[in-house]
């Protein structure tokens, strides 16, 4: 049992640091220092979104709009730290 939770673990700090690197390239284009017609910066920005705006889109779905800030990030990183919580708590 305490493998597996601990699997689940590292996957989701993983999924932490692929949300960070999600929101630094997308803050990185948003400012112009990254160009996306570069093919590697456009398959970067292309993969990250892949794996990212999935689970964002299911959030936003349920925050109201905030004048173009994106409060996704933050909620996924609190459920993330509330199941890691949850998972602790088992072992």
């Amino acid at each position: 049992m305490a493998s597996i939770v601990a699997l689940i673990n590292f996957l989701l700090n993983i999924y932490v640091y692929i949300i960070i690197a999600a929101i630094v390239v997308n803050w990185l284009t948003v400012f112009g220092v990254m160009n996306i017609k570069n093919k590697i910066a456009y398959s970067i920005y292309k993969y990250l979104n892949m794996i990212t705006e999935p689970v964002f889109a299911k959030v936003r779905k349920f925050l109201p709009p905030m004048g173009g800030l994106d409060l996704s990030p933050i909620v996924i990183f609190i459920a993330i730290i509330i199941i890691q919580n949850i998972l602790a708590s088992l072992v």
